[in-house]
């Protein structure tokens, strides 16, 4: 990379969550939780984009870091429009 230049990277947080707290305790987040024990287990971390990333890129040399948070639904259970057709695509 040019001096200059800018790279950007789009990596999910490995969180599963609801605005309204609708999952907490659902079957779906106990089975990511597990998913998300066995993967630590082996050595594989997937948890970096909200804890890591930062810290990972200005190790590598990278200067003027600049991380943004966005909400990204899974699937069409979203009824309000963009989020329905984001949440779509995310099905593909």
């Amino acid at each position: 990379m040019r001096p200059g230049g800018w790279i950007e990277i789009q990596e999910f947080a490995g969180h599963i969550r609801s605005d309204d707290d609708s999952l907490r305790g659902s079957e779906l987040v106990r089975f990511w939780d597990k998913t998300s024990e066995a993967l630590e287990l082996i050595g594989f971390q997937y948890r970096i984009a909200e804890s890591e990333m930062g810290r990972l890129l200005a190790r590598a040399g990278y200067t003027n870091i600049t991380i943004r948070s966005i909400k990204v639904p899974i699937g069409t259970w979203p009824r309000v429009c963009p989020a329905f057709y984001v949440g779509r695509l995310t099905l593909t």
